[in-house]
């Protein structure tokens, strides 16, 4: 089994403690918490998170504002340990 580095994607051995690319500490990888906080903007600045409503296989989906028209949204991300972000790019799988 390998695990792969949430910061360059490169595969490393499931025992390894960091990133044999970048350096990044892989340990307690899983337990990182990945839902983005109470106030997060997005899109720059469209839409602010209010809470995480649910959180599956494929992604988390999280209650939002659009700050244009004041209306509630749902927004869904990808599952953040699933794929890999280069930018504003998803590379997928990583």
């Amino acid at each position: 089994m390998s695990i792969n580095c949430p910061v360059c994607g490169a595969e490393n051995s499931d025992t390894a403690i960091t990133c044999r690319a970048c350096g990044c500490p892989l340990t307690n990888i899983n337990s990182v918490g990945y839902q983005l906080p109470s106030g997060t903007l997005l899109q720059q600045g469209k839409y602010r998170i209010e809470k995480t409503l649910g959180e599956g296989g494929f992604g988390i989906t999280y209650k939002a504002i659009d700050l244009e028209n004041f209306t509630d949204v749902a927004i869904k991300e990808l599952c953040p340990d699933k794929f890999l972000r280069h930018g504003i790019n998803i590379i997928w799988p990583p």
